[in-house]
């Protein structure tokens, strides 16, 4: 019995992985792209096209497009921008962990990269 808790907290303080779990999304990116705006867990989010602004400037290990249409890094990180330190992780509600990789916007307004 014993084994079976410490299991149990280890598994509890374990490191929540960035990928997307199947229903953890409260938004897709067409909801998203619809409204042009979420308002979520005390942040503002929008939308930043990486067409606008392709970003090879920015430092981003893996850098690709995701299944869903988010740009994405190497460990499944949606691809952020705001004032927090850069690799300063969120949770989001696109299905997937953000990380700030860039600058542009300021507080609690969070700018995500998409395709």
């Amino acid at each position: 019995a014993g084994v079976a808790v410490a299991a149990a907290q280890s598994a509890a303080t374990a490191p929540e992985p960035p990928r997307k779990a199947p229903r953890t999304a409260l938004y897709t990116l067409e909801q998203f792209l619809f409204s042009g705006v979420v308002n979520w867990g005390g942040y503002r989010f929008t939308f930043y096209s990486q067409q606008v602004l392709p970003g090879a400037g920015l430092q981003i290990p893996g850098r690709h497009v995701n299944d869903d249409g988010y740009v994405s890094d190497a460990d499944g990180y949606i691809v952020l921008a705001g004032d927090a330190p850069k690799g300063t992780v969120f949770e989001t509600p696109f299905g997937y962990r953000g990380k700030i990789y860039d600058r542009g916007t300021f507080g609690n307004h969070l700018d995500v990269y998409i395709e």
